[in-house]
């Protein structure tokens, strides 16, 4: 992939004496500030102790976010998404996510909790390893990219590394979905299962691979349906998806908003129906099924 530290200074087009700089005092380049957690409702989630739950954001500045973000570039660039992937890849959205599941009428859908913070430095040395990079390249790669010892939230890197990191255990996922003929995709921490016919005795072995690599799944997002359900932001039906009745409401509301908000709000609601219409190559297939 890249084999020395000069080739990863051309590729990202950044001096070597910047780099250095950044990694003699790289805490001064990320601030924190907190968000709290919201459900799916909108409503603002609660410890067992009734303190609002909260994400701590750590976003990079100045000169860290620069190369931040080509080097972002340059994985997206240089190793292509596994299939499933569908969060934070060129050309894939939540809308393609839901899209994938047309047609299914089982689907369970799970969340991995405390993504980011889960991803550990270690983690992403190796995964930089797998991917081809030599020993040192991967270990500036990881210093560049990683804060207090795991991915931060709210830097340009972390949820393609993120996936580049789940992959591993993604493909265990994939692979035995395909042999008991379900789909998988992931949306960066959120994965969704699905299927034609009733599987909710195959889930437990689905947790187990998750869990067996280490990961944590919130039980409160865990869910396994049959009427359409929503998966990323969208309503999915039997041949089509729709937006959500929450969104309906909204767009039906237009009191207050913006012209930008209007806009995104119906740019969004064209974008989902847009994956209702079939395509010419489609439309080709059911005219010469053979």
């Amino acid at each position: 992939m890249i084999s020395n530290p000069e080739s990863l200074y051309r590729a990202i087009g950044i001096e070597k004496e910047e780099v250095v700089k950044v990694l003699s005092d790289i805490d001064a380049y990320y601030y924190e500030y907190e968000k709290k957690k919201r459900n799916k409702k909108g409503q603002i989630k609660l410890t067992k102790y009734g303190t609002p739950e909260v994400r701590v954001i750590n976003p990079s500045t100045k000169t860290l976010k620069i190369i931040q973000k080509r080097i972002n570039n340059l994985l997206n660039d240089k190793i292509p998404p596994a299939p499933y992937a569908f969060g934070s890849t060129k050309r894939r959205s939540g809308v393609l996510n839901a899209g994938f599941h047309k047609g299914n009428k089982y689907v369970f859908q799970t969340d991995l909790r405390g993504f980011f913070p889960s991803i550990t430095r270690q983690e992403v040395y190796r995964m930089f390893i797998r991917f081809g990079f030599s020993s040192d390249v991967a270990s500036i790669l990881t210093k560049l990219t990683t804060y207090k010892g795991h991915i931060p939230q709210g830097a340009s890197t972390s949820s393609t590394i993120a996936n580049l990191v789940f992959k591993k255990t993604g493909d265990v996922i994939a692979d035995y979905c395909k042999q008991n003929g379900l789909r998988f995709s992931a949306y960066v921490d959120d994965l969704t299962i699905s299927g034609p016919s009733d599987f909710q005795n195959q889930i437990l072995d689905i947790l187990d691979i998750v869990r067996h690599n280490g990961y944590a799944i919130s039980n409160q997002k865990t869910t396994y349906k049959t009427n359409h359900p929503e998966i990323t932001g969208a309503k999915v039906g039997n041949n089509y998806i729709d937006i959500t009745d929450k969104l309906k409401a909204k767009i039906a509301n237009s009191q207050g908003k913006t012209e930008a908000q209007i806009t995104g709000e119906l740019n969004y609601k064209n974008t989902v129906f847009k994956t209702n219409k079939p395509t010419l190559k489609s439309k080709n297939k059911q005219a010469n099924p053979l």
